[in-house]
């Protein structure tokens, strides 16, 4: 009878101890699964103030809810320099992603301050044009604005950068908003 009394405080102290090691396992787990799920917040709060960090005025002075096509760039701008051609090719989209070829539509470009309340620029204090070269292009589907300029560094305004404003009057285009564009001296 000693014997199994003895049988089962040993048994009882082997249930015991395999319950507080599957205890500690499961802890780890949930310290581990706390610690990722810290970091995937932190990846979320960084993701939003990127998200805020768009300039709000500009969005909500040339976005469209009513939209059902959006304006599209097809090739990424490479390094702006003054005084020198650059090209945007853009497209009309439907939100499926295909090509909006059935209407003409005329696109218009402006050049806005990166402030916080942004101011659109026209000209330097010179009173030259600052955006050079055919602002205002119709037509269906594909189109591109070709020898356009900025005669002006952004670094000489208080942000250090640009945003171009590519829009439409007709309630049915999305606008496209390009901000945080360096334009460097030239080469």
């Amino acid at each position: 009878m000693q014997e199994l009394q003895e049988f089962l405080d040993k048994q009882k102290d082997l249930n015991f101890k395999m319950l507080e090691d599957m205890l500690s396992s499961q802890s780890l787990q949930i310290h581990n699964l706390s610690m990722g799920l810290k970091s995937f917040q932190h990846c979320l709060e960084n993701f939003k103030s990127k998200d805020r960090s768009r300039n709000k005025n500009l969005i909500k002075l040339y976005s469209n809810d009513e939209a059902i096509i959006f304006i599209h760039l097809e090739k990424d701008i490479q390094n702006l320099y003054c005084k020198s051609d650059f090209t945007l090719s853009i497209s009309l989209r439907d939100y499926s992603g295909n090509l909006a070829k059935n209407d003409e539509y005329t696109v218009y470009i402006k050049l806005f301050s990166a402030d916080k309340f942004p101011k659109e620029i026209t000209v330097n204090s010179k009173g030259k044009p600052i955006l050079v070269g055919k602002t205002k292009l119709q037509f269906k589907g594909k189109g591109e604005f070709k020898k356009l300029q900025i005669t002006e560094q952004s670094s000489n305004f208080p942000q250090g950068k640009f945003a171009l404003v590519l829009y439409s009057n007709s309630p049915d285009v999305q606008s496209l908003i390009l901000e945080n564009l360096v334009v460097s001296k030239k080469k």
